[in-house]
């Protein structure tokens, strides 16, 4: 007797109709269901459902949850459904394909099939429109041997490409590589670790005390190519914050969907509203380790809210770099920031 705890069916049916038959790998979507030559009523299948959690203990069953009845794992929530070739991919590499990232690429998969069936649109459509967010990853590199195709496989893995699109996404990757070798070979760190989630990727290393920018200054150096492309490219599209935290640097790179967002990225940020902005602020703190300061913009603002001639406002008086957040801005009111405060940088949601 099998100690598999096995779908029926009934439950393959269940995980194969969720998904509209499409395959859930990310960017793949092959159709599974088709007429066979058999008969008049036959069916062809090159689809498989598989289980997120495992469905038995083994030495190679690294996504078993023993906290989890039989019934739970024989449930239609533990079944992701796949096309053959990537089915047998997740089920053969359990330590790449973690729980966390099986469960949101089912409902990724879901969400596309939902939409093409109510939307009548195709799959390329529905993945370019439906609501994204980075799936859950988490690595660690402690030697640089496979660092291409760890962090490569991980960030295809959390849909930064499709979330992020693919060009940021490459760049990101690039950054990620440099930034990592760099922190071993030149900064004497023991390890680096990288954690993907919702919308941003921390990067932390144990190694000497090092901003990203300084990349800028190594001259002929991958890093500093990297760095350049990403930040010339896309720094209008994401944020880049670092802090020395104890004995680790910690670089975070994030993308914004809401302006608040900045405060669980970095706590090197502040909120003016339209009074303190009008009127100048007076004072406001950070951290110690700050050197940049992010100032999320009051919303609907315009020209008359802009500081008066005479305010004593101490943001003219920063001189750490800062980086103003902005949504729904006018072209005016970009114009106006830039001619106030012209060696800041300006992000707009």
């Amino acid at each position: 007797m099998s100690n598999r705890d096995n779908f029926s069916q009934p439950t393959k049916d269940i995980i194969a109709k969720r998904a509209g038959g499409l395959c859930c790998f990310p960017g793949c979507g092959s159709i599974t269901v088709s007429a066979s030559d058999e008969s008049d009523i036959s069916s062809s299948s090159t689809g498989m459902a598989c289980h997120i959690s495992s469905a038995s203990p083994g030495k190679n069953a690294k996504r078993y949850d023993s906290t989890l009845t039989p019934d739970e794992r024989m449930h239609p929530n533990n079944g992701i459904w796949m096309c053959y070739k990537h089915g047998k991919l997740i089920d053969t590499d359990e330590v790449r394909f973690e729980t966390s990232t099986l469960k949101y690429w089912k409902e990724l998969g879901e969400n596309i099939s939902r939409l093409m069936h109510e939307k009548g649109v195709d799959y390329t459509t529905a993945l370019k429109i439906v609501p994204k967010q980075l799936a859950e990853n988490n690595l660690k590199i402690e030697n640089l041997q496979n660092e291409n195709q760890i962090i490569g496989e991980a960030l295809f893995d959390s849909c930064i490409h499709l979330t992020w699109g693919e060009k940021l996404a490459n760049s990101i990757r690039d950054f990620l590589i440099e930034h990592s070798r760099n922190s071993i070979i030149h900064g004497k760190g023991g390890s680096v670790e990288i954690k993907i989630d919702y919308n941003k990727i921390t990067i932390l290393d144990n190694g000497n005390e090092f901003h990203p920018k300084e990349f800028a200054s190594i001259e002929g150096s991958g890093g500093k190519m990297a760095y350049s492309y990403l930040t010339d490219l896309f720094k209008k599209d994401i944020i880049i914050t670092t802090q020395r935290i104890g004995d680790k640097n910690r670089t975070v790179i994030s993308k914004l969907n809401q302006p608040e967002e900045i405060f669980d990225i970095t706590d090197c940020s502040i909120e003016l509203s339209i009074s303190e902005f009008k009127w100048g602020i007076q004072d406001y703190e950070i951290h110690e380790s700050c050197q940049e300061l992010f100032v999320v913009l009051p919303k609907y603002f315009t020209a008359s809210d802009f500081p008066r001639n005479g305010v004593v406002n101490k943001l003219e008086n920063e001189k750490r770099p800062i980086t103003f957040i902005g949504e729904n801005l006018s072209d005016m009111v970009i114009g106006m920031i830039k001619d106030k405060y012209p060696k800041s940088e300006l992000i707009i949601i």
